[in-house]
């Protein structure tokens, strides 16, 4: 091989790991950035404006917490960290069954009459 192929090679070799390393820094930059806005994080957001998962159903915390990471995975485990259940909220038995029926086991959704 002649200097000069050599040479060509040599440029072209440097400017295709120039190429490789700047598609590694952006991949970087967007693997950090859609970890900022995992799935915790948007849940911990949303609570913070007020936005929360409620659980409604009958069974203890730890059964439904295990069925949302049995089915879910990361998606579960992230979801059953930041519920909140009905079944430990602060109120008599009475309050609690008449809240539980009104979200008809979450089937029921309460919008303003502007957005129907």
């Amino acid at each position: 091989m002649s200097t000069l192929a050599e040479s060509v090679a040599i440029e072209a070799m440097a400017e295709k790991i120039a190429r490789l390393e700047s598609d590694n820094a952006r991949l970087k930059t967007l693997a950090i950035d859609a970890d900022r806005s995992s799935l915790p994080d948007q849940i911990r957001a949303l609570r913070a404006r007020g936005v929360i998962l409620l659980n409604v159903r009958d069974e203890a915390e730890e059964v439904i917490a295990k069925e949302l990471r049995d089915a879910f995975g990361r998606l579960g485990n992230a979801v059953a960290n930041d519920m909140f259940t009905m079944n430990n909220a602060p109120c008599t038995a009475e309050l609690l069954a008449q809240i539980k029926t009104v979200f008809n086991h979450g089937m029921s959704r309460f919008r303003s009459q502007a957005k129907q």
